[in-house]
């Protein structure tokens, strides 16, 4: 996991800088993929398959890890990071606060299966990737009205 961890923040470094790329996109689809990852990770009953979900599982946190604060400046501008990155500091601490001892509840109902935590874990990482491409479509319409505005005001 460390070594694909380690990929990820590398391949991150090279890609986001990628005119043709956004970035924001790249983030959702790699948090999408370390959810899904983990929501199937429950079927890594070999030494392999459990290799390979660490293996993506860590290559897409190498890039979530990389990309958060880049991401971040993308969405509040340069003038509001310091404040957006402890809200974002703070609502990650809340949830490593709480999700442990969820996921300890979880396995407790189900009798010691720590099954429904990884599915649960991995259902909230892909819906939080799936939740966060609004912010590149809103953009999109937006650009697209603003566009559409300034071809009506000039003719």
């Amino acid at each position: 996991m460390g070594f694909a961890n380690l990929a990820g923040r590398l391949m991150s470094s090279l890609i986001s800088d990628q005119r043709w790329l956004n970035r924001m996109i790249v983030y959702c689809c790699c948090c999408f993929v370390a959810g899904l990852s983990t929501t199937f990770s429950i079927f890594a009953t070999h030494y392999y398959t459990f290799a390979i979900y660490a293996a993506v599982y860590g290559f897409s946190g190498g890039f979530i890890i990389a990309l958060q604060s880049v991401v971040l400046t993308d969405i509040v501008g340069l003038e509001k990071l310091t404040a957006a990155f402890g809200l974002l500091l703070l609502l990650e601490g809340a949830c490593v606060f709480v999700g442990p001892p969820m996921a300890g509840s979880l396995t407790d109902y189900f009798d010691g299966d720590y099954t429904w935590a990884f599915v649960v874990t991995g259902i909230l990482m892909s819906l939080a990737g799936v939740s966060l491409l609004v912010v590149p479509v809103v953009n999109f319409v937006v650009a697209k009205k603003s566009k559409a505005l300034k071809v009506m005001v000039v003719t």
